[in-house]
């Protein structure tokens, strides 16, 4: 899907610019950084495989460094072309934050992205009642 290329590039590149992850980042590039600019241009060295590189060491995003992506418009750009509201930019980080664990690795950020596409429908509203109604049936039997 190109909407997850171009999540998994912008992602890829704001962690390589502002340096988020930059032990993982120098030890991925090392030894490549004269050469990176040239590999991108011919294709050798995608930033999907950055992506992927970054993702699998684990990276984790604060909400202060995501805050800080919402201020990128190359960022904002990618959010608005994939049709996501960008009116409430600063609650996504805890939308995005399922797990309520203060962080998100980068496959939260992309899997999340890719399901906030796209207006609000009539079944995602229908589909969240019934799932809260089942987790508070839960919870009152295990009472």
């Amino acid at each position: 899907d190109e909407t997850e290329l171009e999540f998994k590039r912008i992602i890829a590149q704001l962690c390589e610019d502002h340096a988020v992850v930059s032990e993982v980042w120098n030890e991925f590039s090392s030894g490549l950084k004269y050469f990176l600019p040239k590999y991108r241009m011919f294709g050798y060295f995608s930033s999907e495989d950055a992506f992927e590189k970054l993702r699998s060491s684990g990276t984790q995003i604060t909400k202060t460094e995501f805050h800080r992506w919402l201020c990128m418009p190359a960022f904002l750009d990618v959010l608005e072309r994939a049709d996501i509201d960008t009116s409430t930019k600063y609650d996504l980080f805890d939308i995005l934050d399922a797990d309520m664990g203060g962080t998100l690795d980068l496959y939260e950020i992309l899997n999340g992205l890719m399901k906030l596409r796209g207006p609000v429908s009539k079944n995602d509203i229908i589909a969240m009642r019934l799932k809260i109604r089942k987790l508070t049936e839960l919870a009152h039997s295990s009472e």
